[in-house]
């Protein structure tokens, strides 16, 4: 199994910051596996603030951003 860890501007850092024990997104056997996305404002590299709706967006946008790092997109489903 060929498995590729892919760095991810802004998020991996702060995943490694906050000390969580994974890769943010992986590339194996042809799908792209993302984990650990919390609501990071990707402009600032910090963590958003506010009720869970809040969150929520920030961290469906970091979601997005982890994919297209991948080379892949929401709209790939």
């Amino acid at each position: 199994m060929d498995k590729e860890v892919i760095e991810v501007p802004v998020m991996s850092a702060k995943v490694r910051a906050l000390g969580l024990p994974c890769s943010t997104a992986v590339r194996a056997n042809g799908f792209v596996f993302i984990s650990a996305t919390p609501p990071v404002d990707m402009a600032t590299g910090e963590m958003v603030r506010g009720d869970i709706e809040t969150q929520t967006e920030a961290s469906l946008k970091a979601l997005k951003h982890c994919l297209e790092a991948a080379g892949t997109s929401l709209e790939k489903w």
